[in-house]
């Protein structure tokens, strides 16, 4: 059903768009799904304190699952992982 109300304006993910650098993520798989655990920048290792949202986005046949987290030192990001590419990257630090 067409929802007139929908935010078609957002940016959705693209590989050649999305800043920063490729990141290697540990994730858990649990209740059908999976989450981080930790990940490593700049051979810093970050370890996942709370996952705030997790959602799902699609460009054409691509899906992306995205994750708003923050790490032990309540520094935010939001982890995006590419179904199709089977990459992550971070794609927002706050």
């Amino acid at each position: 059903m067409f929802n007139p109300n929908a935010r078609w304006d957002r940016p959705l993910p693209r590989e050649d768009t999305l800043p920063g650098e490729n990141v290697d993520i540990v994730v858990s798989f649990k209740q059908g799904g999976f989450f981080p655990l930790w990940f490593f920048i700049n051979s810093r290792k970050h370890i996942i304190k709370d996952v705030h949202l997790k959602w799902q986005d699609k460009k054409g046949l691509e899906v992306f699952q995205l994750f708003s987290v923050s790490d032990t030192n309540n520094s935010r990001y939001t982890l995006c992982f590419s179904q199709q590419r089977m990459k992550w990257k971070i794609i927002e630090e706050e």
